[in-house]
């Protein structure tokens, strides 16, 4: 119920799949957060090192659906910013779109 209420008030979703992948990552979310009150109160091995693995899990299912969500929202495209360029004496730079392939090299 709450994963639902946490889904419906973000307002910023742009289509049914946004929607769908933040009501995924809140479900995950809130396992994760109920998996390490688990881990913290296990009191043997066996038990401390199950929520563990659990745990890794599912930080790492929630890390791969927050990809998921980046590439939708940029449609697969990575995006570099380079901020700050030292060119010293004799150096060049390149200001520009760079695009390399596989005939460029030593051509």
């Amino acid at each position: 119920n709450h994963v639902l209420e946490t889904a419906s008030r973000a307002d910023f979703f742009s289509n049914l799949l946004e929607a769908i992948l933040a009501s995924q990552m809140a479900a995950t979310h809130m396992a994760l957060m109920r998996r390490f009150t688990k881990l913290a109160d296990a009191e043997h091995v066996e038990t401390t090192e199950l929520h563990e693995r659990i745990v890794t899990k599912l930080s790492r299912t929630f890390t791969a659906q927050m990809e998921a969500l980046r590439k939708h929202r940029n449609g697969g495209k990575q995006v570099v910013t380079v901020q700050h360029v030292n060119v010293e004496d004799g150096g060049q730079a390149i200001v520009g779109n760079v695009t390399t392939g596989e005939g460029s090299r030593g051509n």
